[in-house]
């Protein structure tokens, strides 16, 4: 049976949260609805709407950022806004393993009490692979489907889709809340930069855990991502990918791994782009990320 087109009012407003990493020019042209955190400093506080100004508190305080969730009464009230239009809301956030963003989204969300339609969608992972999720969602809306349309294929997306990231100082990320899961210390000590991931099995799945990847230095982890990718990519395989940096040095990284990609896989999509504060309070400014899915865009 053909696609049919939902009425306007049953296509859904797409959020995320702040964690998700996508070029601005996508958060724009799909108007995507970003739900900010708030990023502390020690005893200060910004959202990451405001994170312009977070280099200059990391080093007025010489102190690591951590991030939390916005509050429940934040919540509401962007929830209110973005549902003024009457549509439905899909807002699709970071995993619940790694941040209280999706309890706080569904608190929010039921006390508007039937006000709006709401629909809060735990994506198991976060940065560009909740990127991939989010922008397959948009597309999805633009071209008129439903949440129950979107929801299969936010599924497909997240089966197909892989996040490795690497990092140049680790303390980023020992002094975040998600940390038990990597051995910080361990390469530290030996001077390791591993690859990071978001597992999808066991009691680990939706949490960062450390790849079998074990760089020395950001520019190795460039043939750990190639690697990585090449393991589940053959060369004609359509491949999407969604390429993050922090800084000039990440950033000409993130273009040499784009060049080295586009020259192996014949029909592959790249993106490279600044990552989102909210990440970069997590990670650090020398820090690369690699999002990627195979098959073409499912819709």
């Amino acid at each position: 049976m053909a696609f049919q087109h939902a009425h306007a009012d049953q296509v859904p407003v797409i959020m995320t949260d702040a964690t998700c990493d996508l070029p601005p020019e996508h958060i724009k042209t799909y108007a995507i609805g970003v739900i900010p955190h708030y990023i502390h400093i020690n005893d200060r506080m910004i959202t990451s709407d405001a994170a312009a100004v977070l280099p200059e508190l990391v080093e007025k305080h010489n102190a690591y950022p951590t991030i939390s969730a916005l509050s429940i009464t934040h919540m509401r009230s962007v929830f209110q806004q973005a549902s003024a239009s009457g549509r439905p809301i899909l807002a699709i956030v970071l995993s619940s393993k790694m941040s209280r963003t999706f309890e706080h989204a569904q608190a929010a969300a039921r006390g508007l009490n039937g006000s709006a339609t709401i629909a809060i969608v735990d994506s198991k992972t976060t940065a560009g692979e909740l990127g991939l999720q989010v922008l397959t969602a948009a597309r999805a809306a633009q071209e008129g489907y439903t949440i129950a349309d979107i929801l299969p294929l936010l599924r497909k997306t997240y089966i197909n889709s892989t996040l490795l990231f690497c990092q140049d100082d680790l303390a980023f990320l020992e002094h975040s809340d998600r940390t038990s899961l990597v051995s910080y210390r361990v390469a530290q000590t030996l001077g390791l930069k591993p690859i990071i991931t978001v597992s999808k099995h066991g009691d680990s799945a939706g949490m960062y855990v450390a790849s079998n990847e074990r760089p020395r230095s950001l520019r190795e982890a460039l043939d750990s991502f190639e690697r990585g990718i090449a393991h589940v990519a053959n060369p004609r395989d359509p491949l999407r990918v969604l390429i993050a940096y922090g800084d000039p040095t990440s950033a000409a990284l993130a273009d040499m791994l784009s060049a080295r990609l586009l020259k192996r896989f014949e029909h592959a999509e790249i993106e490279t782009f600044l990552a989102s504060p909210t990440n970069l309070a997590t990670t650090g400014p020398r820090t690369v990320s690699v999002a990627f899915a195979t098959g073409n865009w499912p819709v």
